[in-house]
Parts: C-alpha cells; structure tokens; sequence
C-alpha cells in the first residue's frame, strides 16, 4: 500500500543520507563495491564489510530489494 511504500522510501533517504557517526562507509557505497566486484549484493554481505550486524542493515533497509532501490537512485 502507499504508506508502506512511504515508509520504505523514508528508511532508504535515512539510510544513504545519515551520517553514519559509527560507521566509516556508507552502505550504498559498499553494496556498489561488492556489485563492481561481481559479487552478490545482500544484507550479509553489506553487513560483514561495514562491521554491523544484518539486523542494523536490515533496520535501515528493511530488505534487499530496498538495499538494490537505493543503491540504484545513488547511482542515477
């Protein structure tokens, strides 16, 4: 529905544009590394290389088709 979709769209703003004060990478920039890389973009994944659990990458995400959006609307 529209709110879910709005809600999902305030989590990724939040997560590309946050600072990210305990972290020194932005996921969105990871998941872009691992796809230049060729490897398989996934919570895990970003999780490990940002040195947070894949329930904070999923708290900003919520999923990995919300993770690929924003890193595409990073890219555009």
């Amino acid at each position: 529905d529209e709110e879910a979709r709005q809600r999902a769209a305030e989590r990724r703003r939040e997560a590309v544009c946050s600072p990210f004060m305990r972290i020194a990478r932005f996921p969105v920039d990871v998941a872009r590394e691992l796809l230049d890389a060729g490897e398989r973009v996934d919570m895990q994944a970003v999780a490990r290389l940002l040195g947070v659990s894949r329930a904070t990458v999923h708290r900003w995400f919520g999923t990995r088709d919300e993770l690929m959006l924003a890193l595409f609307e990073h890219l555009a």
